[in-house]
């Protein structure tokens, strides 16, 4: 048999779906669409045959004959058998999804057991945002999130409460079979799940010290190590100590004594380029203070260059000065000075050009040292 599955959600940046924003470059929506097709079959088991097995029995632990013997196999709600078919050669994996129980005979008559479901929620979770300092958060987000968990609880009527020896229950039907929203808690923890009482349970704190959750909201978020495969937020600081990292808009600040000691970021330059740039020393936030060494690329019209040198603070137009090494990709080099250059020898200076040494006053040329054939001047 073939079936037609659309994956609705995965939208190919093409056609008419080039301006949507939730539409990804054409090859993402192919690995996704690939990961999609692979948990079909490693998630929603969609190659298993979906079956339902009611199986009638004599309990013999509740007979006089066999009170005695020991229980060699036991299965509760939930619990997972393999049930196997001879004359097809296949073996199906389903649960216990239900029981049929004398309270009388205090024995269970039947059991019920199926690998069906009625949805599927995708098991695997990302951490979509993990603030360890969030003291400049908004504080309408954090109130937001109160409002919409005091309504949340107090509009919570209307729910079934079943209680088990090991477990409660608390649905939204009456029977565990039609139930969707579903809250458990047993020994092992406490778990929500929105497609019924088989899970999977998206959000839930266990007995191990984990919390499980799509989005943590919070004032402050304290612990010695956080793991993440993306962490987004305003701000990130290390420490809250007069010495630590602040990670803010394009720079890294590294801070001693509550005054920043080193940038990394990038600036741009007065054609709107952007230029990758380090600055190291200064004694206030003011980026790119007068005084601090830095070191920075940025394109000169063509071609890559670089340089090195002393900040002189923010122009008037709001871009960085610096009296500096320059040099670029094509071979060229320049020392520039505001005032004056000094070169300082003990012993010899020695200047070597191929052919000849140029002087200039004000962009104009004055004079020259040429060589001969034989070196001498």
């Amino acid at each position: 048999k073939i079936r037609v599955v659309e994956c609705k959600d995965i939208k190919a940046a093409v056609g008419e779906h080039a301006n949507k924003a939730d539409a990804v470059p054409l090859e993402e929506a192919y690995r996704r669409l690939r990961q999609a097709a692979k948990d079909m079959f490693t998630i929603q088991k969609i190659d298993q045959p979906k079956a339902t097995y009611k199986v009638e029995f004599q309990e013999l632990s509740q007979t006089e004959e066999y009170k005695d013997y020991k229980h060699l196999q036991s299965v509760y709600m939930a619990d997972t058998v393999t049930v196997i078919h001879e004359e097809n050669g296949v073996a199906i994996k389903a649960k216990v999804i239900a029981y049929k129980y004398d309270p009388i005979k205090k024995e269970y008559l039947d059991i019920t057991i199926g690998n069906f479901k009625e949805s599927f929620t995708d098991v695997s979770r990302k951490v979509d945002l993990v603030q360890e300092e969030v003291s400049n958060m908004p504080s309408s987000i954090l109130d937001a999130a109160k409002a919409n968990a005091t309504s949340l609880i107090h509009s919570g009527f209307g729910g079934h409460v079943r209680f088990y020896p090991d477990r409660v229950l608390i649905m939204d039907t009456k029977e565990e079979m039609t139930a969707k929203k579903v809250w458990q808690w047993n020994l092992n923890g406490l778990g929500y799940s929105s497609t019924g009482v088989n899970g999977p349970y998206g959000t839930a704190i266990t007995n191990d010290g984990r919390i499980v959750a799509d989005f943590i909201t919070a004032g402050t978020l304290s612990g010695n190590l956080v793991q993440g495969g993306e962490i987004t937020g305003s701000t990130l600081k290390t420490s809250n100590s007069a010495n630590f990292v602040n990670i803010s808009k394009q720079f890294i600040r590294l801070y001693e004594s509550s005054k920043v000691r080193a940038f990394i970021g990038y600036y741009k330059n007065s054609r709107g380029e952007i230029q990758p740039t380090f600055i190291l020393g200064g004694d206030s936030d003011q980026t790119g203070a007068s005084g601090a060494i830095m070191l920075y690329q940025f394109s000169d019209i063509s071609v890559k260059s670089g340089g090195i040198g002393i900040t002189k603070g923010l122009d008037g137009n709001g871009y960085l000065n610096a009296a500096s090494l320059y040099f670029s990709q094509t071979g060229n080099a320049m020392l520039d000075a505001d005032k004056m250059i000094v070169l300082d020898a003990q012993s010899e200076m020695r200047f070597k050009v191929k052919d000849q040494f140029r002087f200039y006053r004000n962009d104009n040329w004055i004079a020259s040292i040429g060589t001969s054939s034989g070196g001498d001047t």
